[in-house]
């Protein structure tokens, strides 16, 4: 998995009252992403937390073989989550600096829900 192509483009917005505006307009919208992860309180993450959690899953145990998907193996699947964390962490950040294109990214996905 190359992590620094994933997270190239990713530009940080750590700041706090950007982060809970932010995640009150989130948890208003009923807006929660599948993170296929346990990550607690994902809309208030901030980058002390994130970058720990994506290692935390890189080096997560393998899974018993009937609960990993079918046709995943578990770098496959591993890398998923990975993938979709990252994806789904981009999204918010952008949604903090107040990107309207994020906003309408946001509203699609919620419309097809």
């Amino acid at each position: 998995m190359d992590l620094d192509k994933l997270l190239k483009d990713l530009v940080i917005s750590d700041d706090p009252e950007k982060i809970k505006n932010t995640a009150n307009a989130l948890k208003e919208m009923r807006y929660s992403p599948i993170l296929l992860s346990d990550f607690e309180d994902f809309l208030t993450v901030d980058s002390s937390r994130f970058f720990p959690e994506v290692e935390s899953l890189l080096n997560s145990p393998d899974l018993p073989g009937e609960f990993l998907p079918p046709g995943e193996t578990q770098e496959s699947f591993r890398e998923k989550k990975v993938s979709i964390l990252i994806y789904h962490y981009k999204l918010l950040n952008r949604l903090r600096r107040g990107e309207p294109e994020a906003w309408d990214e946001v509203y699609e996905l919620m419309e097809d829900d």
